[in-house]
């Protein structure tokens, strides 16, 4: 009887040696896997990283661009502003010009009808030498 239980104990030690042994190649497994997914999920953090990193380099440009932009936007509205007083001042000029050229013409419109009558009594006084002449 003794043996029979010896062989009971050693039956069931056998037993739960093997389940042991699957529950340690069990962890094993799931430990395994826990390294593939958790090496996984770190490439995946470092792509991540990676690309966040061009994603930022890719903003700066486009900031720098703008910056560029609003630069330039500014120095064509600075020069758009100068040609503006520029074509201000001479639309005035044209304008000053315009006035001057009317008062030459009405200075000789009176020059001419100066003349006129001055030739008119250029021609009286003729007649009137003329009636003193023998």
């Amino acid at each position: 009887m003794v043996a029979d239980e010896v062989r009971k104990l050693e039956s069931s030690t056998q037993d739960s040696t093997a389940q042991i042994h699957q529950r340690i190649e069990a962890l094993k497994s799931g430990s395994d896997s826990a390294v593939q997914v958790m090496t996984a999920s770190k490439n995946f953090s470092l792509l991540t990283v990676s690309k966040a990193e061009a994603a930022s380099e890719a903003l700066n440009e486009i900031l720098a661009s703008v910056n560029t932009i609003t630069e330039m936007n500014l120095l064509i509205a600075t020069a758009t502003q100068e040609q503006s007083i520029v074509g201000q001042e001479i639309s005035e000029r044209i304008i000053s010009v315009s006035d001057q050229s009317y008062e030459s013409a009405e200075l000789a419109n009176q020059n001419r009808e100066g003349g006129a009558l001055l030739n008119k009594k250029a021609n009286a006084l003729v007649e009137i030498v003329d009636r003193f002449t023998l």
